[in-house]
């Protein structure tokens, strides 16, 4: 999806979202990692230095954050996503998916390590 459509697709699903639902996100495309925070690319970013990827692409702490402020019974985010920046140092440091904090009764599952794809 370009970002408008990513964005629109989230603004729905959260609307959704109450506290009898159990929500599921599955997310299959392109993500970076950037400092602490994960981000979910969307197919039309045009990104040529790192500090523009917080424009680019769609903050995943916003995503989960719109998820527990719904107070959803039970929210699971699975992101099958790239997770390299092509303008970090090698070797990546290691961190976790999300690195921030996800409240009960919120789980994320990785499909990789931070810099693989």
């Amino acid at each position: 999806l370009d970002r408008t459509a990513l964005l629109n697709s989230l603004r729905e699903f959260g609307q959704r979202l109450n506290e009898n639902t159990i929500a599921v996100l599955y997310y299959a495309g392109h993500g970076l990692q950037l400092r602490d925070h994960n981000y979910l690319m969307p197919v039309d970013a045009d990104i040529r230095s790192e500090d523009e990827i917080p424009i680019s692409g769609m903050d995943l702490s916003f995503i989960l954050g719109r998820m527990s402020h719904a107070r959803s019974r039970v929210n699971i985010v699975i992101l099958d996503a790239c997770r390299n920046n092509p303008f970090a140092p090698s070797p990546p440091r290691r961190a976790s998916w999300p690195p921030t904090r996800v409240a009960a009764p919120t789980a994320s599952m990785p499909s990789n390590w931070p810099g693989n794809c």
